[in-house]
């Protein structure tokens, strides 16, 4: 979730951080529409109203960063 939340913070995107046990953590800007939480060993990425499931590895974790990172570009260049 660190990875997330700097990548937001990188691109200047308000967001709100829960922690909530566990019961996991999630992550949600307004800005670009997305909210990424655990659930079951799982990530979550939620945009546009489709779900995306990445892996805890590190792997998936950066394809999960990746892909936070295009939302960013597509909603800053959107003007």
């Amino acid at each position: 979730m660190k990875k997330v939340a700097l990548q937001l913070m990188d691109y200047g995107m308000d967001y709100e951080y829960e922690h909530n046990g566990s019961q996991g953590e999630k992550i949600m800007s307004y800005e670009v529409d997305i909210k990424v939480y655990t659930n079951e060993g799982k990530l979550i990425l939620v945009h546009n109203g489709e779900n995306e499931e990445f892996g805890e590895n590190e792997a998936e974790i950066d394809q999960l960063v990746n892909k936070v990172e295009q939302i960013c570009i597509e909603e800053t260049s959107s003007f």
